[in-house]
C-alpha cells in the first residue's frame, strides 16, 4: 500500500525529520546525554542537553526545580539569598570554536531571585514550615529545535560558588519533548 503524505506532511517532515516515536524526557546535566551530574546545587558549571548526530530533539517544555530545606525568601533564591552571579538559560551552537548564542531565553540578564525566575515563566511554589519547593515552567512561546548534526544545545549556567547553590536541596531543570530522526543526513 502507498501512502500518500500531503504538502503539509512533507514540510513538517523536512523541517523536523522522521518522528522516531520516542518521546523526550530527560534533566540537563553535565555531559548533555543524559549520563553526567543532573543536581545542579554542586558547583558552578554548564548542565545542558545535546543530541547526538542525526537527531533531532523539539523542546516543548522546560521546568526549573528548585528544593530547599529553608523557608522561601521571597527575594532570594529559593529559600536561600540572592545569587551573586545567577543562572543562564540559552540555545546555543557548538562547532568546536566557542559556542555562540542562537537564542538567549533570559535576555542576557541572570536569574538571581525567586522574582525573577517568575520573568520567564509560571512559577509554582510550595512553602513548609521548614521547607520549600519552587517550580518555574519556562514560557517557550514556540518550541525549541535542537539539531544533533549541528551541535546546538539547550544550557542553564550556573555561574555561583558552590557555598551559595550548594546550599540548595535540589536544583534540576528538565525537559520534555520529542525525537526525531534527521532525514538529511
Amino acid at each position: 500500500m502507498t501512502q500518500i503524505y500531503s504538502l503539509d506532511t512533507a514540510y513538517k517532515q523536512k523541517l523536523l525529520g522522521n518522528p522516531t516515536n520516542d518521546l523526550l524526557g530527560r534533566f540537563l546535566d553535565t555531559v548533555g546525554d543524559g549520563s553526567g551530574t543532573k543536581n545542579m546545587n554542586v558547583a558552578a558549571d554548564e548542565y545542558f542537553i545535546k543530541p547526538g548526530a542525526d537527531l533531532i530533539y523539539v523542546i516543548d517544555k522546560v521546568s526549573i526545580l528548585i528544593e530547599d530545606d529553608a523557608v522561601l525568601d521571597p527575594a532570594g533564591f529559593g529559600g536561600r539569598a540572592t545569587l551573586t552571579t545567577g543562572c543562564l538559560l540559552k540555545v546555543q551552537e557548538d562547532n568546536g570554536g566557542a559556542p555562540h548564542d542562537i537564542v538567549d531565553l533570559t535576555d542576557g540578564i541572570a536569574i538571581k531571585t525567586n522574582g525573577e525566575l517568575a520573568l520567564i515563566g509560571h512559577l509554582t511554589v510550595a512553602d513548609g514550615a521548614a521547607s520549600c519547593f519552587v517550580q518555574c515552567d519556562v514560557s517557550l512561546g514556540a518550541p525549541i529545535r535542537l539539531d544533533g548534526n549541528r551541535n546546538e544545545r539547550l544550557l542553564f549556567e550556573t555561574q555561583d560558588l558552590v557555598g551559595e547553590l550548594g546550599n540548595l536541596v535540589k536544583l534540576y531543570v528538565f525537559v520534555a519533548g520529542r525525537i526525531f530522526k534527521d532525514l538529511a543526513r
